[in-house]
């Protein structure tokens, strides 16, 4: 409970109603602003999201990278047992370089792209037969 009075040099006054309800409201209207606070109209979110397959079947825990800028800052998540993914919110509204790897498949890369919340950017990756590439893919020992 918000308190009408205050203690001052040991002494107590009484708060003046309309300046606690002033403060509370601005309070309130403060946490509305960050919470609530969303795209622009017109805006569309600034997400990636798409499948990653190999012949038709989904790539489990292939990992795709949203880098931007110089020095690259980039965003990694990694797609779903059902080929999937979804990016958090990006920063920027194009410019992104994508690239998909997992080990076993080549890489897949798409340069300077948009994030965009309506169409998909769906990728379908070829799976490495020869061994040396596979051996180069792995971490060294």
């Amino acid at each position: 409970m918000i308190s009408r009075y205050r203690v001052v040099n040991a002494r107590t006054h009484r708060r003046h109603p309309t300046a606690t309800a002033l403060t509370l409201a601005l309070g309130v209207l403060g946490w509305l602003c960050i919470f609530v606070s969303g795209p622009a109209a017109g805006e569309t979110s600034r997400v990636f999201f798409g499948h990653v397959t190999s012949g038709g079947e989904p790539v489990v825990g292939a990992m795709v990278s949203f880098a931007h800028g110089e020095p690259a800052h980039a965003v990694t998540v990694f797609s779903d047992e059902q080929g999937r993914y979804l990016s958090s919110p990006l920063a920027f509204a194009s410019g992104y370089d994508v690239r998909v790897r997992r080990i076993g498949w080549k890489d897949a890369r798409r340069k300077d792209q948009s994030p965009n919340s309506t169409q998909p950017l769906s990728f379908e990756l070829e799976r490495i037969e020869a061994l040396t590439e596979l051996a180069d893919q792995l971490p060294a020992n």
